[in-house]
């Protein structure tokens, strides 16, 4: 969804369950090396304002930051600690 701007990172938005259904879109961090890629647990949970599945954009505001804009008026800015990819802070948790 969002690459950092020296490629190292990437945000993962998958929606788990029925993918024709509304669901919810579940955010992670990831590491960009190949075979030795790490990810996050949840970083947060966009549930969807309507019937409709959460449209997210994601872009990433620094190396280790980015901001979750869920389109309707709610956003989310979120850090990362890169060594770890455990996110500085959380939001909506549990997903399910």
């Amino acid at each position: 969804m969002a690459i950092s701007s020296d490629n190292q990172y990437e945000i993962v938005v998958f929606y788990p369950g029925d993918f024709f259904a509304a669901e919810t879109a579940v955010l992670r961090v990831r590491s960009r090396h190949g075979l030795l890629s790490r990810e996050s647990t949840d970083v947060g949970c966009v549930r969807p304002a309507d019937s409709d599945a959460a449209v997210i954009s994601v872009p990433f505001t620094g190396s280790h930051e980015f901001t979750v804009d869920a389109g309707d008026g709610r956003f989310w800015q979120v850090g990362f600690d890169p060594q770890t990819l455990r996110p500085t802070a959380t939001f909506d948790l549990p997903c399910r």
